[in-house]
């Protein structure tokens, strides 16, 4: 007899489940009850918990991602309009909810809680090292310097729009001349 779900039915839910609840509410066994299965046949796909959040962020960002690829094109960019280009994206009401789970994790993170201590630089890493491809770097400034500061840049807009609301984002994207 063959399982009802298969691996990327339960990540869907998975990533369904940290968009309403939160990263930090994922376990097996809400997510077993959230999708009417037992948790062992979560279990037999993610043997960790460490195995289903980190496969869980990892399909959050492949999804963003994809956005951000197309709203980039095929050419490396000055960070500029890097920053310019992704914006808008990241500022889409419809994928908040993947930098709400990405600052979740960086928050449980630097509280020291595993497995977050240990997935978080990765997860960042990851990112800079995606983000890195499509940088071109100003004068005098290393591509992963330069890597850095978009992260930085797009990741304190990013917070600033999640405490203090989008017009305080929108107003410091236009400060920062990304509008």
């Amino acid at each position: 007899m063959g399982y009802k779900y298969d691996r990327n039915e339960i990540l869907a839910a998975a990533v369904e489940a940290v968009a309403d609840d939160g990263l930090s509410q994922l376990t097996f066994g809400r997510l077993a009850k959230r999708i009417g299965i037992n948790d062992r046949s979560i279990v037999y796909y993610f043997p960790t918990k460490a195995d289903l959040i980190s496969g869980t962020i990892a399909a959050i960002g492949a999804g963003l991602q994809d956005v951000l690829a197309e709203a980039f094109g095929d050419e490396p960019l000055p960070a500029d309009e890097l920053m310019r280009r992704a914006w808008p994206s990241m500022a889409d009401d419809a994928n908040l909810h993947v930098f709400r789970a990405f600052f979740e994790l960086v928050g449980l993170s630097g509280a020291g809680i595993e497995p977050f201590a240990t997935l978080a630089p990765m997860v960042i890493t990851a990112w800079a090292d995606w983000v890195e491809q499509r940088v071109v770097p100003g004068p005098g400034v290393s591509t992963r310097d330069e890597t850095y500061r978009v992260l930085a840049v797009l990741d304190g807009l990013l917070i600033v729009r999640l405490q203090l609301g989008p017009e305080a984002a929108e107003g410091a994207a236009r400060a920062a001349g990304l509008r």
